[in-house]
């Protein structure tokens, strides 16, 4: 049976973290391809509110089979320091 494919998009506290992550999603089977994109991170919120935010934040894209979706992003959650970060809300967006 085929399965299709989707990209999935979430936020970390530094590169070190998302590289030790995607050696763990590619150990687990649960990442197709990664990237990792850090810069000056900039987020727009509803309420016309906006945070510029120049600290260690890196963005990550995970590209997974449609049937390894869930198992992806519980693995995230599980492994993710943000989501005990009040101040960093959890951000998993998957297409």
């Amino acid at each position: 049976m085929m399965t299709g494919v989707s990209k999935v998009h979430f936020t970390v506290e530094s590169r070190d973290y998302a590289e030790e992550l995607i050696h763990k999603l590619f150990k687990e089977h649960l990442a197709a391809d990664a990237s990792v994109m850090d810069n000056k991170l900039e987020r727009f919120f509803s309420k016309y509110r906006k945070e510029i935010s120049e600290d260690n934040l890196v963005k990550m894209t995970v590209v997974t089979a449609d049937d390894r979706l869930s198992d992806l992003i519980s693995f995230i959650k599980k492994e993710n320091p943000n989501s005990d970060n009040s101040d960093v809300p959890p951000d998993i967006i998957a297409t």
